[in-house]
């Protein structure tokens, strides 16, 4: 069983309009028995004080509405399966052979958030970056809400510092339902990308997501051994022996480790296990190979 708060986002970023009321979701494992009923206890004081609301039901899918609280206020709660004389003696408490749900009450981010009058332009679920027919970069992301958000720019990078705008896509504006949303970048170059999304309102303000890489395949002039490394790995290529030749290592975020010339031979003893991106420049041309680091 789960429950699931629409239109707010995890952690600091958990917060809910002055004024408005909070619609929840509510999921269960398997329909209801004919006396059980599904609760939501809710509480402004750590669970000191309490109210709660009854949750309207059909097959495995319930609702329930927290009533609006003042600004400023955090508000938890959890979701119960209970019996209608046990909501009526105010025991809340399950009979015998009834599981009980108690989500974190108390401090879990999943189950709390602040009302505010002045809320996030975007709250931002899941944003991801994959290859799609070889050379086709594809984000996705989902808003968990929006309000007053006018579009989402795609940055795009090769090495997470210098970033050049793609395009934009139109934000729905306002909602507190969570919103899918693709954008395929056919152009990308071979190896190593980056993407971000750039969060624009309708008066100018804005916010970034989190960085995302992604290695585009092409016809590779450079082979990394032995692979996975322990101590040192190796390059080999078949790039222009007159042209100067820069080799970068980065981590899977894109920070910048170290930049080296045509060695050879490179030592990674010293790293943190991990996966890592070897970036081999010459001139405008870019190779990108993944390393991981044992």
């Amino acid at each position: 069983t789960s429950v699931t708060q629409i239109g707010v986002a995890d952690g600091s970023r958990f917060r809910a309009d002055t004024g408005f009321s909070n619609d929840l979701t509510v999921t269960l494992d398997k329909p209801l028995s004919t006396d059980e009923v599904v609760y939501v206890r809710y509480s402004n004081d750590t669970f000191a004080t309490a109210s709660s609301v009854a949750a309207s039901c059909s097959g495995t899918s319930c609702t329930a509405t927290i009533p609006a609280q003042p600004e400023g206020t955090t508000t938890r709660y959890y979701a119960l399966t209970t019996t209608q004389a046990a909501v009526s003696n105010g025991t809340y408490a399950a009979s015998p052979g009834l599981a009980t749900l108690r989500s974190d009450n108390s401090t879990g981010s999943g189950y709390r958030y602040t009302t505010s009058s002045t809320p996030l332009p975007v709250a931002l679920g899941a944003f991801e970056v994959a290859v799609r027919d070889h050379n086709t970069a594809q984000l996705t992301w989902v808003s968990l809400t929006e309000a007053d958000l006018a579009r989402y720019e795609i940055e795009w990078s090769t090495d997470a510092q210098h970033w050049m705008l793609l395009d934009a896509v139109a934000a729905t504006g306002n909602t507190v339902k969570a919103t899918p949303y693709t954008y395929q970048d056919r152009r990308a170059l071979a190896g190593l990308q980056y993407y971000r999304l750039r969060m624009v309102d309708y008066d100018g303000s804005y916010s970034y997501s989190d960085t995302r890489s992604v290695v585009i395949g092409g016809v590779s002039q450079i082979r990394v051994y032995p692979n996975p490394v322990t101590g040192t790995f190796y390059l080999d290529h078949t790039l222009s022996p007159g042209k100067p030749l820069t080799v970068v290592l980065y981590t899977a975020t894109g920070q910048q480790v170290w930049v080296r010339g045509d060695a050879q031979a490179y030592d990674v003893s010293e790293l943190p296990a991990g996966v890592y991106h070897v970036v081999v420049v010459q001139g405008s041309l870019r190779y990108s190979h993944r390393l991981v680091v044992r």
